[in-house]
């Protein structure tokens, strides 16, 4: 009975460990880095917002009172959640820590926020900030398929995730040419 315990304790490891290694993988371009460090700063400064009234946010209580007004019952439990999924996964987007999941979470949050909040709206935002008019789908759904992209390439090359799991590898700039294909004019 141990044996087959052991066995199975021994299965599941090893799925576990290939899962989450399918997880952190990512590629060596440096193309998806200023798009993870935009991201990071615009979902970082937006929980900001919602959790501690910064940067002209209504804080916890004011947060908690709009999400209640649009639905979202229990005010307090939504603006929690929304608010420390968009500073630490904002945080984890910047630095490339589990990169793939964050940008999961983060792209299930825009497809609500993009349903449920702004749809209503049409598609453009209210430039001319005309009051009642709320905005439409532009801008999340603009978050959400760049996150979406993420979540296909993974982290790239400056992040904890590449670190991790291919820690002796150094970045590659996109050249446009195959790897190994000598610089300078071809003659």
């Amino acid at each position: 009975m141990a044996r087959v315990v052991n066995q199975g304790v021994q299965r599941f490891s090893r799925a576990a460990s290939g899962a989450w290694s399918r997880v952190l993988d990512t590629g060596r371009s440096l193309a998806v880095l200023p798009i993870r460090l935009g991201f990071g700063l615009i979902f970082f400064a937006h929980g900001a917002q919602k959790l501690f009234g910064l940067f002209g946010g209504g804080g916890i209580a004011g947060t908690a009172d709009q999400f209640d007004a649009m639905g979202f019952r229990p005010g307090l439990l939504f603006a929690l959640i929304a608010g420390l999924l968009e500073v630490v996964g904002g945080l984890f987007l910047a630095f490339g820590v589990i990169t793939r999941l964050v940008a999961a979470a983060l792209a299930l949050e825009m497809l609500i926020v993009t349903l449920q909040v702004h749809w209503p709206n049409g598609f453009f935002m209210n430039w001319a900030n005309k009051p009642g008019v709320g905005h439409g789908i532009e801008y999340p759904l603009a978050l959400l398929v760049g996150l979406l992209a993420i979540v296909i390439y993974g982290a790239g090359a400056v992040s904890v995730d590449r670190q991790i799991s291919h820690p002796h590898q150094p970045p590659r700039l996109v050249t446009g040419k195959p790897p190994g294909t000598p610089s300078g004019p071809s003659r």
